[in-house]
């Protein structure tokens, strides 16, 4: 399990799809076309995976970032 995790702020969304044309096995859009978490997979770390460090830093409203795990949690938590 990753050390970091994909952090949301869904108020800062402008809902430009950028982060879902860089990586839909994290994310998807509402139907008002704003951006939506998936759950991570259980043996995934999306810090590992390029495309969704490319999501994060290139979100052009800053809605989403890293943000360090809780110790003991796990995703479903």
């Amino acid at each position: 399990m990753s050390e970091f995790e994909i952090d949301l702020d869904r108020a800062k969304c402008i809902g430009s799809g950028l982060c879902l044309i860089a990586s839909a096995d994290h994310f998807e859009q509402d139907e008002n076309g704003y951006v939506v978490l998936l759950p991570p997979a259980t043996d995934g770390d999306p810090h590992a995976d390029p495309d969704a460090r490319d999501a994060v830093e290139n979100c052009p409203s800053g809605a989403l970032s890293w943000r360090r795990r809780k110790a003991g949690l796990t995703a479903a938590d």
